[in-house]
C-alpha cells in the first residue's frame, strides 16, 4: 500500500493582510493652498478690500481641488481642505462686501448731512467759526471759535501760516460777503483711508462781484474727514477746501500724522 505524497495548496500572490491595506492616496497640494488662501481672506473684512482677491482665489482655488479630488480619488485626497478654503473665501468675501456697502452708504448720508450744515456756516457764520469746523473734534472741545482765531493770528509767523492754510475759506467768505452765493451739489467721492473715512463735497459757487475772485459760476470742493466722537456737534471736520475746483479732479487726500498738527486742512 503506496501513500503518496499530499500536495501543497497553491499560494496566492498577496496575502489577506495586504489586500487590508488602503491604498496611500496623497493630499492635493491645491487643497492647502486654498484653506490657506480662505484663511488668510479674513484680511479683506479686518483690514481693506484689497485683500478682496484672496477670497476669489480661494473660491476658485478650492473648487477647482475639489473637482480633481472627486476625478481621481484613488490618488488624491484633501476634499474637506478644499471645501473649507471655499467655504472661508465666500464667508469672508461676502462679508466684506456687505460690510464695505453698508459703510458706504452710512458714509455718504453722514457728509451729506455735515455738508448742509457746514454750507450754513459758511452763508450765515463768522469766518472764526468757519474755521473752527476746519479743527478736529478733540480741538473744538477745548477751544471756541474766537479763541482759536486769535491763537492762530497771535502772531506775524502765526498768521502767515494761518493765512496761507484757510485761504480756500477766506476767498470763500469773500465771495459770500460780495453777495455771492453757494450751495451743497454732491459728493464727489468718499472712502476710507488708514482706517480714517473722508468725502469729497462739492459746493456751486455764484458770484456776482466782478472784482471777486471768480465772475462767473464755479465750484469749490471740501474735504471732509471723519475724527474722534465729541460732544462739540459732528465727528466729521474741514480737512481741505479748494477754490476754486476743477469739475471731477478729486483725489483721495493724503494720509495724516496726527490729529491736531499743522499737517491738518491744507488748502490749495
Amino acid at each position: 500500500m503506496s501513500i503518496e505524497p499530499k500536495l501543497n495548496a497553491p499560494t496566492t500572490s498577496t496575502s489577506a493582510i495586504e489586500n487590508e491595506l488602503p491604498a496611500y492616496r496623497a493630499i492635493s497640494g491645491a487643497a492647502v493652498v486654498a484653506l490657506i488662501l480662505g484663511i488668510a481672506s479674513v484680511l479683506s473684512l479686518l483690514a481693506s478690500l484689497y485683500f478682496l482677491p484672496l477670497a476669489v482665489a480661494a473660491v476658485a482655488v478650492g473648487a477647482l481641488a475639489d473637482r480633481k479630488i472627486r476625478r481621481y480619488p484613488d490618488i488624491l485626497t484633501g476634499r474637506g481642505l478644499a471645501q473649507a478654503g471655499v467655504g472661508l473665501g465666500l464667508i469672508f468675501g461676502l462679508a466684506a462686501v456687505t460690510f464695505a456697502t453698508v459703510q458706504a452708504i452710512v458714509r455718504v448720508g453722514q457728509a451729506k448731512s455735515f455738508a448742509r450744515s457746514y454750507e450754513k456756516v459758511l452763508k450765515d457764520g463768522s469766518y472764526a467759526e468757519a474755521v473752527w469746523w476746519a479743527q478736529p473734534p478733540e480741538v473744538r472741545a477745548t477751544t471756541g471759535p474766537d479763541a482759536l482765531l486769535k491763537q492762530f493770528t497771535k502772531s506775524e509767523s502765526n498768521r502767515m501760516m494761518f493765512e496761507q492754510r484757510f485761504q480756500g475759506i477766506r476767498d470763500l467768505k469773500k465771495v459770500l460777503s460780495a453777495n455771492g452765493d453757494l450751495h451743497f451739489v454732491r459728493i464727489e467721492g468718499h472712502g476710507t483711508q488708514e482706517l480714517t473715512q473722508y468725502a469729497g463735497v462739492v459746493y456751486a459757487i455764484h458770484s456776482h462781484d466782478p472784482k471777486g475772485p471768480t465772475a462767473a459760476d464755479s465750484a469749490a470742493l471740501v474735504v471732509f474727514k471723519w475724527g474722534s466722537p465729541s460732544k462739540q456737534g459732528p465727528p466729521w471736520w474741514v480737512s481741505e477746501v479748494v477754490y476754486p475746483y476743477k469739475d471731477s479732479s478729486f483725489v483721495a487726500p493724503a494720509p495724516e500724522k496726527k490729529p491736531g498738527d499743522d499737517g491738518h486742512g491744507h488748502s490749495h
